[in-house]
């Protein structure tokens, strides 16, 4: 078996990965988990107000 010693990683890969990295920190963080707490805040007051309302009607008849 012929082990092939790796290349090293051209200088300029870095700044461009970090760049990248950066920019998907930013899109999670800053999109995505905004976005999934707002799902969830939107399905947790729905589902109040649907419980009140049935709360309200059974009390009322």
């Amino acid at each position: 078996m012929i082990v092939h010693q790796k290349s090293r990683i051209p200088f300029y890969y870095w700044p461009f990965w970090m760049f990248l990295l950066a920019v998907g920190l930013i899109v999670f963080y800053g999109i995505f988990t905004p976005a999934w707490i707002l799902i969830r805040f939107a399905g947790w007051a729905g589902e109040t107000v649907l419980s009140r309302q049935a709360g309200s009607r059974s009390a009322s008849a």
